[in-house]
């Protein structure tokens, strides 16, 4: 599947609603990765493996472009709602200690 950065982000938020802007920016923060490039399925230049939330994808800066394999959009999504329910639940404990009675 191939998407536009801003694309991913959008189908991100569209598919976790709840998810604060502060996870999505993390997972979306490209990562670098060491692999051989390869040329991009579209404009033929060099592309680099990158991560997105430890996903490893392949990005095309010149057209900015990701290629994800079969799963691999689902496994950024579902990495997204696993940070967000885990700041979440940090959050509940440290305000129920906070506030309790």
């Amino acid at each position: 599947m191939q998407l536009a950065t801003a694309e991913v982000e959008r189908r991100v938020r569209l598919l976790a609603p709840g998810i604060p802007d502060e996870v999505v920016r993390d997972v979306m923060t490209a990562r670098r990765s060491r692999s051989a490039a390869i040329a991009c399925p579209s404009c033929g230049r060099p592309t680099q493996s990158i991560s997105l939330g430890g996903v490893r994808v392949v990005r095309c800066d010149a057209d900015d472009q990701i290629w994800f394999d079969a799963r691999d959009f689902e496994r950024v999504v579902d990495l997204a709602g696993a940070r967000h329910q885990s700041q979440r639940s940090w959050l509940a404990r440290l305000c129920s200690y906070l506030f309790a009675s």
